[in-house]
């Protein structure tokens, strides 16, 4: 929560856990952000607007939520030190709103912080939105969700909504790359133009192949672990229609790979795949998932990820056929020793 009212409340905030005491120290890196965050400050009354919600069958991760909404909404109240002359003029709608609502508001409910206010409104004019879902942003509103939500993604690394929300503002150039590789090829090009997506009426397809194809063992993964290919957040925060599908497509055939590569969804057979993930299509979240996430891990798990899993994600990444111009769909019903050997796939080694 200290950290939360440092994002949200920029220098204001700082300055607060100092007053906590020794305890709530301010790290080395948050001071660093400071300059930054003094120039996307007026953002910040957008980010509940902004930030995705967790998924409804995780409360606790909703009270989390609802905490950081609230560390921001009153890091920035109606009258809130000497910027607040100057911010009525540019932003101060904002604040004449809130001061009506008052005690009012019940703070349980996200949703009444800023009742009136949707992305819709703030995007209003020029930004229109350009596929369904899709949540304009200004380069300010761009830069804060991706520090906001990248600060989340570490401590909360189970929110694929974080996780999905930094790779969409940061993954533009790989995004583009891939769609140009994608558009040179001809099965790639192809996709681009029927776009095809993975539902649950493909794991309903699935689920009817034998097993040892590569539906066959798709559903049996999904199956086992409960997994629903509805459960992946969309995508919102991509500016380019076509390149939000290339974005939904690495993102929805995610747990192909894991079968392709037989990749466990242990912690480190996530981070390996990952760093593939990264080898195959360059996106930056997935190389910062690699270096960041292993921190959190026991000495010898980080050992084998050094050592095995990482040089095997490089070699087997950089082996393999385009993985992004794969139809997986067509090739359900065969045999997924044959699509290993037709696509130079290394499964991961095993402990």
């Amino acid at each position: 929560g200290a950290l939360v009212t440092c994002i949200a409340g920029g220098e204001r905030g700082a300055h607060s856990l100092h007053a906590r005491g020794p305890r709530y120290k301010v790290p080395h890196q948050v001071q660093m952000l400071r300059t930054a965050l003094r120039a996307v400050r007026r953002q910040a009354p957008l980010l509940p607007t902004l930030l995705p919600s967790p998924p409804h069958h995780l409360p606790h991760l909703h009270q989390q939520t609802q905490r950081f909404h609230l560390a921001a909404h009153e890091a920035f109240p109606a009258s809130a030190g000497p910027d607040a002359d100057a911010d009525a003029g540019s932003g101060g709608e904002f604040a004449a709103r809130d001061s009506t609502q008052g005690a009012a508001n019940d703070k349980s409910d996200i949703g009444s912080i800023y009742p009136e206010t949707t992305i819709d409104d703030l995007t209003a004019g020029e930004h229109r939105p350009l596929y369904p879902g899709h949540r304009p942003l200004t380069g300010p509103q761009q830069t804060l969700l991706a520090v906001a939500a990248g600060f989340g993604a570490l401590i909360f690394p189970q929110r694929a909504d974080l996780v999905g929300a930094v790779g969409e503002t940061t993954g533009g150039v790989a995004l583009r790359r891939m769609r140009r590789r994608m558009q040179n090829d001809f099965t790639g090009a192809d996709i681009l133009r029927r776009r095809p997506r993975i539902t649950d009426e493909t794991l309903a397809r699935a689920w009817d192949c034998a097993p040892g194809t590569l539906g066959g063992e798709y559903a049996r993964f999904m199956g086992t672990r409960r997994f629903n290919p509805s459960d992946r957040p969309p995508v919102r925060f991509v500016p380019d229609e076509e390149l939000a599908y290339v974005a939904t497509r690495c993102r929805e055939v995610h747990d192909v790979w894991h079968v392709l590569f037989d990749c466990p969804t242990t912690v480190q057979g996530e981070l390996a795949l990952k760093a593939l993930e990264f080898v195959q299509t360059g996106m930056p979240m997935a190389a910062l998932s690699a270096a960041l996430a292993p921190m959190r891990l026991p000495a010898h798990e980080q050992r084998r990820l050094r050592e095995v899993l990482y040089p095997w994600a490089w070699r087997a990444g950089s082996r393999a056929a385009d993985l992004v111009c794969l139809d997986y769909e067509r090739e359900l019903g065969t045999d997924l020793e044959e699509l290993r050997h037709k696509w130079r796939i290394t499964p991961a080694p095993r402990e």
